[in-house]
C-alpha cells in the first residue's frame, strides 16, 4: 500500500485494523461516501477540472434527482434555483459562461441543457474550421503518402 491509502490507514486506529468488518466500514465512510447525505453531495457538487459544463449539468441533475430536489417537476422558482447552484458551482475557467448565463435569466434546466448543447455544438463546429476535420486531414494524409510513393519509385532506377 502507498500514497493516500496508506497514510488513511496509518491513522485508523489499531481495533479497526484488526476488524475485517470494521475496516471495511471505515474505507466506505473514506471512499465511497457513505455517510455523505446525496443532499449534501448535491449543494457540495462543483465542476471537475475534466468536465465540460453540458456533462457537469447531467451530473449535478443525477445529484438533484437522488437528493429529491424537485427541479424537474417544482416550481418556477426550484427549476431556476437549479440553474443558479449550476452556475455558481461552475469551475473559474467558465466564469464568462457563467455570467453570460446569469444575464440570459436562463429559466429551468431543459433550456439551460439546450443551451449548453448548442455551445459544445458551434465549439466543435469552430474546432473543425481552425483545423479541418478529421475527414479531411484523413484524406490528406493518404493522398500526400500516395504521392511521396510515387515519387519515390519515378526517382529509383528501373531495370
Amino acid at each position: 500500500m502507498s500514497g493516500p491509502a496508506r497514510q488513511w490507514y496509518h491513522q485508523l486506529p489499531k481495533k479497526v485494523k484488526k476488524s475485517w468488518t470494521e475496516l471495511m466500514e471505515q474505507f466506505r465512510v473514506q471512499y465511497c461516501g457513505k455517510g455523505v447525505s446525496m443532499a449534501s453531495r448535491y449543494y457540495h457538487a462543483t465542476q471537475r477540472p475534466d468536465e465540460t459544463p453540458l456533462d457537469y449539468l447531467y451530473r449535478l441533475s443525477v445529484a438533484g434527482l437522488r437528493a429529491n430536489i424537485p427541479y424537474a417537476n417544482g416550481t418556477t422558482e426550484e427549476k431556476r434555483e437549479h440553474v443558479e447552484h449550476f452556475i455558481r458551482t461552475l469551475s473559474s475557467q467558465e466564469a464568462d459562461l457563467a455570467s453570460r448565463f446569469t444575464l440570459m435569466e436562463v429559466a429551468d434546466s431543459v433550456v439551460l441543457e439546450k443551451k449548453l448543447r448548442a455551445r459544445q455544438r458551434g465549439l466543435v463546429h469552430q474546432k473543425k474550421t481552425l483545423f479541418g476535420s478529421n475527414k479531411f486531414r484523413a484524406g490528406r494524409d493518404r493522398f500526400e503518402a500516395m504521392l511521396s510513393h510515387e515519387s519515390a519509385e519515378a526517382a529509383s532506377p528501373s531495370g
